[in-house]
């Protein structure tokens, strides 16, 4: 999904390749994707929960108030 959104804007991904993880970021940074390397899916939600900024992420979104 990432890819074919960095695709619908016409832009290139930025990759940062680590020894446990990359990470891919528009040019702006307002997309993000992260994979972590060696690690099945269960593993890789405990790494992903374990992420400084997810948690103000998550609770920064919110849906319009009803009207």
């Amino acid at each position: 999904m990432f890819e074919a959104l960095i695709a619908a804007r016409g832009e290139q991904a930025v990759v940062k390749d680590e020894a446990a993880r990359i990470d891919r970021s528009s040019p702006d940074g307002s997309l993000r994707y992260t994979e972590y390397k060696g690690a099945g899916h269960n593993p890789a939600w405990d790494k992903g929960l374990n992420e400084p900024e997810l948690v103000d992420w998550m609770f920064s979104k919110s849906l319009p108030a009803a009207k």
